[in-house]
């Protein structure tokens, strides 16, 4: 993709339809890779009904033409799944410390390099408030090669790997990772 013209900020409840647009315009593997919320317009809503950048800083990711591309959670803590496996790889996360991170980007954004000059901003709040690592939300999928790549690029390092169980019995590995 062309533009270089961007615009990273807080969601608002004003979004709500151009964040429905994003997340309806999602392929198949984007929904497959992403967990932690459904994909659809009625997340959306909530979302944007109940945004509280206290709890979760919700970011998107807008071009020039206010077109939503990307959507980005940053958690100020780290979850007790991600303590403990952690943990069994002889890391301590410090919830004053370690913030949580969870990126998606429109399917025809992807390898462009646009997720990188944005996480150099995230990356630039995070510290700004006084945390040192960031924790990958959930892990990323094996099966997710370029998801892999991409968090490596910038940073991150496998600390572990843990199995799920997709809703329809698949079971998947996820790597842990933090930077």
């Amino acid at each position: 993709h062309k533009s270089t013209s961007y615009t990273l900020r807080l969601l608002q409840p004003t979004d709500v339809d151009a964040f429905g647009r994003y997340l309806d315009g999602l392929g198949p593997e984007s929904h497959m890779f992403f967990g932690p919320h459904p994909l659809n317009r009625k997340a959306a809503i909530d979302v944007c009904d109940n945004l509280d950048p206290k709890a979760t800083m919700r970011f998107g990711l807008f071009l020039d033409s206010d077109e939503l591309v990307g959507y980005f959670l940053l958690f100020p803590d780290v979850r007790d799944g991600e303590i403990n496996r952690y943990a069994k790889a002889g890391i301590t996360l410090e919830p004053e410390t370690d913030y949580t991170y969870a990126p998606s980007l429109a399917d025809s954004h992807q390898s462009a390099g646009l997720g990188t000059r944005v996480f150099e901003e995230i990356r630039n709040v995070i510290r700004s408030l006084g945390f040192k690592r960031v924790v990958l939300s959930g892990g990323v999928q094996q099966r997710n090669p370029r998801g892999v790549a991409y968090y490596k690029k910038n940073g991150f390092q496998k600390t572990g790997e843990f199995s799920s169980t997709t809703s329809d019995g698949t079971k998947i590995i996820n790597f842990d990772m933090i930077c």
